[in-house]
């Protein structure tokens, strides 16, 4: 009786294992948790900044956080996560949107809503209750 609980056990972990290898976008695109990414390290950057610029979402969020700790990294974030935005990353999408509405310009505040809806469509919490309080908040 044990030796079946393990084989249905093997089995359920080999069928999670496939569908998890199955939503990933590239293999070169590591599985992550939601809200987690891991920090880059300095060596690690070339390859990230390859991996980005082929369409890895994850690659391009390593960057923005990278970049996002230095001093004069605030240009280099936006520009990380715009690609990662492009790259379909719902969290890319929300930080760009975010530093879009910083600019004073019309034409970003309306591209950044634009991706304040794309981060929404895709799960994003932040995106979401963004949307939700506007709504809420209405006349």
């Amino acid at each position: 009786m044990m030796f079946a609980s393990f084989g249905a056990k093997f089995a359920a972990l080999v069928v999670l294992a496939t569908m998890v290898s199955a939503c990933q976008r590239s293999p070169d695109d590591p599985v992550e948790p939601e809200g987690w990414i891991a920090k880059a390290k300095f060596e690690e950057l070339p390859a990230l900044k390859v991996q980005a610029m082929k369409g890895s979402p994850s690659a391009a969020r390593m960057l923005a956080r990278h970049y996002m700790k230095l001093p004069d990294g605030e240009n280099t974030f936006e520009f990380w996560s715009r690609i990662a935005a492009e790259n379909g990353s719902a969290a890319g999408q929300w930080n760009y949107a975010v530093s879009l509405e910083k600019e004073k310009d019309s034409l970003s505040r309306i591209r950044a809503r634009f991706w304040i809806e794309r981060a929404a469509a895709q799960g994003d919490a932040m995106a979401r209750n963004r949307l939700k309080n506007e709504q809420e908040h209405r006349p």
